[in-house]
């Protein structure tokens, strides 16, 4: 029994040593992060490009996940998505040897104290173009530094709901640097896949661009209860812009998503009725000129009215394009309508045949 009693005390010595020690190595690293941040940011001026020379042009290698296909204004053509972006750049000044600070070799940074790249959207439609979320920068001793800040866009996408609701969007968001141009800021593409290759090809303009065919990573996308996501491949292209930059080239990255409509709801409370109440409109014709022809044709146009006052709720508002499906129904209630007068001229012609016949 003593020495069973002996044990536990030598146990929970070790215990409480064990968990000195924890802390003291703890309050060591701490003071050794704190001491590293300092001297880092001591002289650090975040406003100047972390390069060598003035001349050289820092290499930003840039990618995105996208998490969730928001919205698709339609009325507006704004397409609203949820993106991580990925951004990985070497800074000269973020630069430390590991052994002479308790071998730390990684530390967190806030991103509004160190130098960051001014990209943003192009394409912006609606709220901030640029990254406006103060996050944490992960920087290792080498220097370099790996940023993933999320952010909502709103980008113009042209919207052609000529097939609604069996349409195909195809739209695309621009990313680029603001003040800097290709010289002094040169952005490559993240494949989302290391096994990804990244070809080579020339537009319809003649112009070429580097293109990657799984451009945009998938991991934490959440499907969307309208849209299905078809494809999302990214280019790269070094364009000038003579009009406000002179010659001076800039590089972007586009990302183009092709995305398509789930028909399943309005298949079944658009499409079929359409289809039903269109078979009946042809029985108007063929029904025989007496007074039940006029209360059926009635009945057709009173079903079209009450339909189309539904489909006016369904379809985007846009007179840019108008629906196939949306001309149609336009079609046969404005035939209905105009079967009326000839129906009438037809009665009207029959009655006064049979009055001339009664009368010879």
């Amino acid at each position: 029994m003593t020495n069973t009693r002996k044990g536990a005390m030598i146990v929970c010595q070790i215990i409480k040593i064990s968990s000195v020690l924890l802390v003291l190595d703890l309050t060591t690293s701490d003071r050794y992060v704190s001491e590293l941040l300092e001297k880092l940011l001591s002289d650090y001026n975040k406003n100047v490009r972390p390069v060598k020379n003035a001349s050289d042009a820092l290499l930003v290698r840039f990618g995105a996940q996208l998490c969730r296909l928001i919205d698709v204004d339609e009325v507006n053509q704004v397409l609203t998505t949820s993106l991580w972006l990925d951004m990985q750049w070497q800074d000269r000044k973020l630069v430390w040897n590991p052994a002479e600070w308790g071998g730390i070799k990684k530390i967190h940074v806030p991103s509004d104290q160190i130098w960051t790249p001014d990209i943003l959207l192009y394409n912006n439609a609606d709220g901030e173009p640029h990254i406006t979320v103060v996050s944490l920068v992960l920087v290792d001793y080498t220097g370099m530094v790996f940023w993933m800040p999320p952010s909502i866009y709103k980008s113009l996408c042209p919207i052609n709901i000529e097939y609604f609701p069996y349409d195909l969007q195809e739209c695309h968001l621009k990313f680029g640097g603001w003040s800097n141009d290709g010289q002094t800021l040169d952005m490559q593409q993240i494949a989302p896949n290391i096994h990804d290759p990244i070809q080579k090809k020339i537009d319809d303009q003649g112009i070429e661009f580097a293109y990657l065919e799984h451009g945009l990573g998938l991991a934490f996308f959440h499907e969307s209860a309208e849209w299905d996501l078809l494809n999302a491949t990214s280019a790269r292209y070094a364009q000038i812009y003579p009009g406000c930059c002179g010659q001076q080239y800039y590089i972007d990255i586009r990302y183009n998503i092709t995305i398509r409509r789930k028909a399943i709801f309005f298949t079944v409370m658009l499409t079929i009725p359409c289809m039903l109440i269109a078979n009946t409109t042809s029985f108007v014709f063929v029904v025989p000129p007496i007074e039940h022809k006029m209360t059926f044709s009635i009945s057709v146009f009173v079903a079209f009215s009450v339909f189309y006052l539904v489909l006016i709720e369904i379809i985007p508002p846009t007179s840019l394009v108008l629906p196939l499906i949306g001309g149609v129904s336009a079609i046969f209630t404005w035939g209905i309508r105009a079967h009326y007068p000839i129906t009438y001229y037809n009665h009207r012609i029959n009655v006064s045949t049979h009055e001339k016949t009664v009368i010879s």
